[in-house]
């Protein structure tokens, strides 16, 4: 990895439940948790597996082999897990993760790399012409957009950053997902991908740890934090665009 990940390391704080609680509820937000594919595909990829049509490609994970009843009862069992998720259960959950050296080495890589991209950049019409908005709409989106870059960058330890980087990650796994699951045919990679989506939603913190970390590795060359902290101000804006009313865009005392 970058210089990033080898120099100062943000520490894991207390204030990391107030953070993850929050990415919690941006991630859980009916407006952002439809764009998961995995969803919507489980059983379809659920069927395909057991009958043996996941093709081969690369060696990434071996192909599972369950009998129908475990898989009616894993389905039965992700679906449960969705509509009983709360935001304080899933940064519970994930809290876990972090105790995983390499994923939270990732995470405060992609935070400071996302801290320069802010810097850098500052104008919000660059991104916001690609929502479409009304004016009242546009003008809270900038508001909010502004006042959180602010925010951030004049506190390197505002929990706001973890909520960000957490949030900019789903979006990630969510658009990779779906490209894989629009292609003709499924593979080995589609499939990990399909279990990284649940993990992730299911905020299986230990596993999703590992499972993030093979991302990184298998799809981008360990350079994952690197890309979406470039992408950070992009992400910060379509949230401010979409969700302006969530807790990180609010002062972390009245959060």
């Amino acid at each position: 990895m970058g210089k990033a990940s080898r120099g100062k390391r943000r520490n894991i704080t207390r204030d990391d439940a107030q953070a993850l609680r929050l990415a919690a509820e941006i991630i859980l937000d009916p407006r952002l948790i439809e764009t998961f594919q995995s969803i919507k595909l489980h059983e379809k990829l659920e069927s395909f597996r057991s009958e043996g049509l996941v093709t081969e490609a690369v060696p990434l994970l071996e192909q599972p082999h369950k009998a129908t009843q475990a898989q009616d009862e894993k389905t039965a069992e992700f679906s449960s897990g969705l509509r009983h998720q709360t935001p304080t259960s899933w940064a519970a959950d994930i809290h876990k993760g972090l105790r995983n050296r390499p994923f939270r080495d990732r995470l405060n890589a992609t935070i400071e790399a996302g801290r320069q991209a802010l810097r850098r950049e500052s104008d919000f019409e660059h991104y916001a012409d690609r929502f479409d908005l009304d004016e009242p709409s546009r003008a809270q989106a900038e508001r909010a957009y502004s006042a959180t870059r602010e925010r951030l960058l004049a506190e390197p330890a505002e929990p706001g950053w973890l909520t960000l980087a957490l949030a900019c990650f789903a979006r990630t796994i969510a658009t990779n997902a779906h490209e894989r699951f629009a292609k003709e045919s499924w593979d080995e990679l589609t499939s990990f991908m399909y279990e990284l989506e649940c993990d992730f939603l299911r905020a299986a913190g230990e596993t999703l740890a590992d499972k993030l970390v093979e991302f990184d590795h298998v799809f981008y060359e360990d350079r994952l934090p690197e890309i979406i902290g470039s992408r950070m101000p992009f992400g910060l804006a379509e949230l401010a665009c979409n969700m302006a009313d969530s807790g990180l865009f609010k002062p972390s005392s009245q959060s």
